[in-house]
């Protein structure tokens, strides 16, 4: 059982210092996608100029450069600003030029970061016929144009009706490198433990959540410092045995009215840069989580999770990713465990992966093909495995869940919210062969 555990931390601590490890280029885009000066030597910027912006603030943008006019800039630096610029998420293409004006012999640097259409109607499926999500509403990535996020929606599940409203303020807006997120979702829940594939215990109740989580204003994006987050959340649980469907095995013997004050703090370590869909670096999460029951039927609990993940864009159409994820947690209350599903482990059902500890492994290929602002495909070939149990130990004492599969991704990237994925994957009998979001 320890030699399991030491292989996979092993396996996965060796992904980490593997992609770590290597060096992010900038020239890794083709020039269809960043046309950008090099700059190969230190220069003084005395003047930064934003076109064809037709939403995002320009302070929205001038805020993620780490110089300003008049200093003198190195390569790593206007590097370092350039990827800042993507990591906002909003745009479609980032790039810049230098002008060097002979009459005053002042250099002017160019930036153009086209915005993507980021004012999303929400309708978006995924999964297959056995267990499904379909979300409707609408998202702003980029409200006002400052960032602010907002959501409204409802989420119409296999096994949940919720809606939920969401706000999120960017740093941009706020103390240094701080940033806000107020969410509320209301609605049911049903989550099942399988046997043999097979639903054998469940529980259903009704749900109520206000959360709200703080940014550390101390993060920093390329230099690590110990700057934990925190999120707090109100978490209501009304247990309704008699929503399951006969011959499932209540996994609440007694029907009980939780309530929770979950305090979290969690820190990351790394950086992964985004340009469009591709991801280079790497990063790790740790989080704990601390449960103060505000009623007699809910007892206090602790809560661990560690995720990482590590990407490799060896050029334009070949990246290499591994993902993993573990979890714990001391709740005795079934409703606070943890339930995963087909976004872990394709062709899974949301809870044959489940209990109070589990396990998830992600390793794959992608390769973009095209790559154009208008449309953009991506093919993908992947390995996926996982446990749960109700103890750390009983992890591995079974063999994991296992799923192997490809699929293709079709995407508007002026567009980033209008895509189609489509995944097909083996699991072992009795499985969800294909997977699909859109």
């Amino acid at each position: 059982m320890q030699s399991r555990l030491f292989i996979i931390i092993g396996a996965f601590a060796f992904a980490l210092t593997f992609f770590a490890s290597q060096t992010t280029h900038a020239n890794i885009f083709p020039s269809s996608l960043v046309l950008q000066d090099t700059l190969t030597e230190d220069t003084r910027i005395d003047s930064i100029v934003i076109d064809r912006n037709w939403r995002t603030r320009d302070k929205i943008i001038l805020r993620e450069l780490t110089f300003q006019p008049g200093d003198m800039v190195t390569p790593q630096m206007m590097k370092e600003s350039i990827d800042r610029v993507w990591n906002v998420g909003n745009f479609a293409t980032v790039e810049w030029t230098l002008d060097d004006t002979t009459v005053s012999g002042k250099n002017i640097m160019r930036l153009t970061a086209r915005d993507a259409f980021t004012i999303i109607p929400l309708f978006a499926f995924n999964g297959s016929d056995q267990d499904f999500t379909l979300d409707v509403g609408i998202i702003d990535g980029n409200l006002f144009g400052r960032n602010i996020r907002g959501r409204f929606g409802y989420r119409f599940a296999t096994f949940e009706r919720k809606w939920d409203i969401g706000l999120g303020i960017p740093r941009q807006l706020l103390y240094r490198n701080m940033t806000l997120d107020f969410n509320v979702k209301q609605g049911t829940q049903t989550n099942f433990l399988f046997a043999d594939r097979k639903r054998d215990q469940g529980i259903a109740y009704d749900v109520i959540e206000a959360s709200v989580n703080i940014g550390n204003p101390w993060h920093e994006d390329y230099r690590y410092t110990f700057s934990p987050n925190l999120n707090i959340v109100y978490r209501a649980h009304d247990i309704y045995n008699i929503r399951l469907d006969s011959g499932i095995t209540p996994l609440a013997e007694q029907e009980y009215n939780a309530r929770f004050l979950r305090f979290r703090i969690d820190e990351n370590i790394g950086l992964v840069n985004r340009k469009r869909h591709q991801e280079d670096r790497w990063a790790v999460n740790l989080a704990y989580g601390l449960g103060v029951g505000l009623n007699d039927q809910s007892p206090m609990y602790h809560a661990v999770v560690i995720s990482g993940e590590a990407h490799k864009l060896f050029n334009p159409i070949v990246q290499l990713s591994v993902e993993g994820r573990a979890g714990y947690t001391s709740n005795e209350l079934p409703s606070g465990w943890f339930y995963r599903g087909a976004g872990d482990v394709r062709s899974i059902t949301t809870g044959e992966i489940g209990g109070k500890a589990y396990y998830t492994m992600k390793v794959g290929g992608f390769f973009t093909y095209i790559n154009r602002n208008w449309f953009a495909m991506e093919q993908s070939v992947f390995f996926h495995f996982g446990q749960g149990a109700q103890t750390v130990s009983g992890l591995f004492q079974e063999a994991p869940l296992f799923a192997v599969g490809t699929g293709v991704r079709l995407m508007t990237p002026m567009v980033p919210w209008f895509y189609f994925q489509f995944d097909v994957a083996y699991s072992g009998p009795n499985s969800n062969w294909y997977f699909i979001q859109w």
